[in-house]
């Protein structure tokens, strides 16, 4: 009997390893010292959020009522079902509780995903209907993406990364384009940008709306992604760049987006609205939430815990200084070291920000140089197309709290050495 054609799988990734773009897992254990993990003030590795976590499964049960313990019972393990089904519980709607008040939504529950990639896919999927229109910056994250792909709005518009005066034209040929008077315009935007470490001017981008509200008779609401903000942004509690700038009940702003499994140390994500109608759209819309079966109760304890050791104490107030500390010294270090070094295309990185990249261009070059830095004992990637556009390939680098100054000094010098490796090589081969 014939087999048919032969799969295509194989060949595809050939072809994507021919142009140097093959991805693989990371190793499994690692030695080498972290620059490249989203564990920005270390819970993921706090022994103490390990502790708290352990010890609340074990008493949650001995502390609660016999309708709550029964409850408990019945999803041990597991939440049984979608929300709609059979997997809303009481933990559950504690933990969004907790999650609103932390967040401040204005008393209005979180809607909690198993990720971020989840619930951004479910946010932006079902955020706009036809008629709408959507404006994003050309830097958001890939679970944007898809959700925008998932929409039904066919009119979608992206501006130039962090320019406010092109958001600002953009937002004002949008609310022209539309031919529903009635449709909305929705802006999609991050607060901390994570292949580049940028933060966004968001309160200029508010103030860009304000400025047409005569114009602007339609809704406009705005969506943040915080992902990457949450634990990190905002001295103290590390709300995230929304309450750190005090947006957090800006009548513009519809939705946020806060993940636990980076600067809280743990997983899973929230959608933070002061909408209870928006909320509601959300349990009806979202299809994450409406078909997928409900976060376990061992990973909302750990959220719980995660957000209360991450919040607003001393021992997190501390972290995220020292981060902030360690963060600046890199961007004032890193510059002067590298970006005068034959293919170094420049530092990258705001200065509160733990994210910063040094920029490689060239797919090949950019390995061979995060290779190099590997091989001196430090954990960085190298970022290349589609994840970043080509021809400004990188090499990110994560500071953490738990880093040291004599870490980033030896790390920039490590890329010192790689890049003057690969210019000697390109000039031998010239």
């Amino acid at each position: 009997m014939s087999a048919g054609a032969p799969s295509p799988f194989e060949a595809i990734l050939k072809e994507r390893a021919s142009r140097n773009l093959l991805r693989r897992t990371a190793p499994a254990q690692s030695s080498q010292i972290d620059f490249s993990s989203n564990d920005y003030i270390g819970l993921a590795r706090s022994l103490q959020l390990h502790a708290a976590h352990i010890a609340r499964l074990h008493t949650s049960l001995s502390s609660a009522s016999p309708s709550n313990a029964a409850g408990l019972l019945r999803r041990l393990n597991g939440a049984t079902g979608s929300r709609l089904i059979s997997g809303n519980y009481d933990l559950l709607e504690r933990c969004e509780n907790q999650l609103g008040s932390f967040f401040k939504s204005g008393g209005v529950p979180a809607l909690v995903f198993s990720s971020g990639f989840e619930a951004n896919a479910g946010l932006i999927g079902c955020l706009a209907r036809e008629g709408d229109g959507i404006l994003y910056d050309e830097e958001v994250h890939a679970s944007i993406h898809d959700g925008l792909s998932l929409s039904r709005c066919q009119t979608l518009e992206k501006f130039l990364h962090n320019d406010v005066d092109a958001f600002e034209q953009k937002l004002l040929d949008l609310h022209h384009t539309l031919s529903n008077p009635t449709g909305s315009i929705f802006v999609v935007i991050e607060s901390l940008y994570s292949m580049s470490g940028s933060i966004c001017p968001m309160t200029r981008l508010f103030r860009a709306i304000e400025k047409h509200r005569d114009v602007l008779s339609r809704y406009v609401g705005v969506v943040v992604d915080e992902a990457h903000a949450g634990g990190v942004l905002g001295q103290q509690g590390g709300a995230g760049l929304t309450c750190a700038r005090g947006l957090e009940n800006h009548p513009r702003l519809l939705a946020r987006v806060l993940t636990f499994g980076k600067g809280f140390g743990a997983s899973g994500a929230a959608i933070v609205t002061s909408s209870t109608p928006f909320r509601e759209y959300l349990i009806n819309y979202a299809r994450p939430l409406v078909f997928s079966t409900a976060p376990s109760p061992s990973a909302l304890t750990l959220i719980s815990c995660a957000v209360e050791l991450g919040g607003d104490n001393r021992r997190a107030n501390l972290a995220r200084a020292k981060l902030h500390v360690l963060s600046e010294y890199f961007t004032t270090v890193a510059p002067a070291r590298l970006a005068h070094l034959p293919g170094c295309a420049g530092i990258l990185g705001a200065v509160v920000s733990p994210v910063k990249a040094v920029v490689i261009p060239g797919e090949k070059a950019c390995l061979a140089v995060a290779e190099a830095v590997r091989t001196q004992g430090f954990e960085v990637v190298a970022i290349r197309s589609p994840s970043v556009a080509k021809g400004t390939e990188r090499v990110r680098v994560v500071v953490h709290a738990f880093n040291t100054r004599d870490e980033i000094d030896r790390l920039i010098e490590s890329f010192e050495v790689g890049l003057k490796s690969q210019a000697g090589m390109l000039g031998a081969k010239l």
